[in-house]
């Protein structure tokens, strides 16, 4: 029997970078540079409210999920 390992997201918020947050941004349909600035907070706000989450400008794992389509 195997197991399906699934990844674990890092929590990403303002002044976050890398890889993860270059998916994110690309998903979100911004310039995807790879640091979690402005543009991006306020993408994710929005992403978040249309989402039915709380609005805080943060990504969770499970969020993150959701948002990547993973």
């Amino acid at each position: 029997m195997t197991q399906k390992v699934s990844a674990v997201y890092p929590t990403l918020q303002r002044r976050s970078i890398g890889d993860v947050v270059r998916k994110v941004q690309q998903k979100l349909g911004l310039v995807a540079d790879g640091v979690f600035g402005l543009q991006t907070e306020i993408a994710v706000r929005s992403w978040q409210r249309s989402n039915k989450y709380s609005s805080n400008g943060i990504l969770n794992d499970e969020q993150i999920k959701k948002l990547l389509g993973a």
